[in-house]
């Protein structure tokens, strides 16, 4: 879950830093809406990550009825989020319903995965991660101020920094990427 969360946390931080740069490279003509959304559903990407790793570990497990009750509450929210937000908010409405359903599916499946498989992790390891999201949003506002280069180059350097920084806090371990990488060659 570690290597997901990072991840998440990198990819959703370059975002909001450089999704204007992004759009732009993809899009001759578009408006900040876009970016509005862009934000919000990069936030509904990081619940879909985490909320993955508790699903499968339910699935797994054969918990699958519960799992599929809180997929099917899920899906009702975002139906009603949805006939609300959209005629008002429209994409970023849509955007809104998302990010809310999916954090409420997060939370349902971490939820059940605690009372079904207790097997959730003590407090004290996720706040290690926390510390790296905070630091990475830091990272990333400093190189974009202090470095006035390309955003392409701001982009890289902030990542390397943030790669190391997760060595650091030891939320990544050299020794397990290089045992991952070897098992991935057998």
């Amino acid at each position: 879950m570690r290597y997901v969360f990072i991840s998440g946390i990198l990819i959703i931080t370059a975002i909001f830093f450089y999704g204007v740069e992004v759009l732009s490279l993809l899009y001759d003509d578009y408006q900040i809406s876009y970016f509005v959304t862009l934000k919000i559903m990069m936030c509904s990407y990081l619940a879909v990550a985490v909320a993955y790793i508790f699903g499968t570990l339910l699935v797994a497990a054969g918990k699958i009825r519960n799992l599929n009750i809180v997929f099917g509450i899920g899906l009702l929210m975002n139906i009603i989020l949805n006939f609300f937000l959209i005629p008002k908010y429209m994409a970023v409405g849509a955007a809104l319903a998302t990010l809310i359903t999916q954090i409420m599916v997060m939370f349902g499946q971490i939820y059940l995965v605690k009372i079904e498989m207790n097997i959730l992790n003590k407090m004290e390891e996720y706040i290690k991660p926390l510390i790296f999201a905070l630091l990475a949003v830091l990272i990333f506002y400093l190189v974009s101020k202090i470095f006035l280069y390309s955003w392409i180059y701001n982009l890289v350097v902030s990542t390397i920094f943030c790669l190391l920084l997760s060595f650091i806090l030891k939320i990544f371990d050299k020794q397990e990427i290089i045992s991952l990488l070897k098992r991935d060659k057998n």
